[in-house]
């Protein structure tokens, strides 16, 4: 399906862009990593004092900004992953701009991450606060993108569903013509059959609920065709030409009412 090689694609440069930045971090800020140690002053319960090792205030607070930078990134594949997955193909193609959106809130991490980065290599980690303020506006443009794109898509289907039922009727009257048409034996009958299966086909396939009437007066007209389609050739002529008067007549209220 198109919707999985869309997020195998989006994996491929999601997981390219997390390896690329963890290098990033290990050849610009080992030194950081490295002297991330200092020593401190323990009073224990006795009164006595000892020395022991703790982590330095600016290794923390880059940490802190750190984990905020990974739960962006595994935020953007969560979501991409949620809202790529769709139920059928036609949605899928409705949901392709999900595809685009999810690579732009990627580079809006991406863009998190390089601002976390020249800050550690500066000496000066950016606050876990702004970090976590910069990890939720991240995750929130992707939600709030995506949703906007699947509820849009959800309306486009759903009109496309009600217009595929709609035309239903058309389709089939105009697959029974066709197939009527193709096994009329009489050459003559053949043509009257093949005018009728033509008028049809270049016929508007939109049906609503005021030419009900009419169309079921068609379909009456329609199987007197065929009653006759083995005739005589003035009684399916007749035939014919009755059903096709309906037609227009139909065909002119749809464009009347759809104006």
């Amino acid at each position: 399906m198109k919707t999985r090689n869309e997020f195998k694609s989006y994996l491929i440069i999601w997981a390219l862009v997390v390896v690329v930045f963890h290098i990033l971090i290990f050849l610009f800020c080992h030194e950081m990593i490295g002297d991330r140690l200092t020593t401190d002053t323990v009073v224990f319960k006795d009164g006595t004092t000892g020395i022991k090792e703790v982590l330095k205030p600016e290794f923390l607070i880059a940490l802190y900004s750190y984990i905020f930078v990974i739960l962006a990134f595994i935020g953007q594949l969560i979501c991409t992953k949620i809202f790529l997955s769709q139920e059928s193909l036609q949605k899928t193609l409705y949901h392709y701009p999900i595809f685009n959106l999810s690579l732009r809130g990627l580079v809006l991490t991406i863009i998190f991450a390089t601002v976390f980065l020249v800050s550690c290599i500066m000496g000066k980690p950016i606050n876990p606060y702004v970090a976590l303020i910069c990890f939720l506006l991240t995750l929130i443009f992707i939600v709030f993108t995506c949703v906007s794109s699947k509820t849009a898509a959800n309306m486009v289907s759903a009109k496309d569903e009600n217009i595929a039922l709609k035309t239903q009727y058309m389709k089939l009257l105009k697959g029974e013509a066709e197939s009527l048409s193709n096994r009329v034996k009489d050459a003559k009958n053949r043509e009257l059959v093949k005018a009728v299966f033509d008028e049809i086909r270049f016929s508007d396939p939109l049906s609503i609920p005021d030419l009900m009437n009419i169309e079921q007066d068609m379909i009456t007209k329609f199987e007197n065709i065929k009653a006759n389609v083995d005739g005589e050739y003035d009684k399916l002529k007749a035939a014919c030409e009755d059903f096709s008067s309906s037609l227009k007549d139909r065909n002119s209220k749809l464009k009347a009412l759809k104006k």
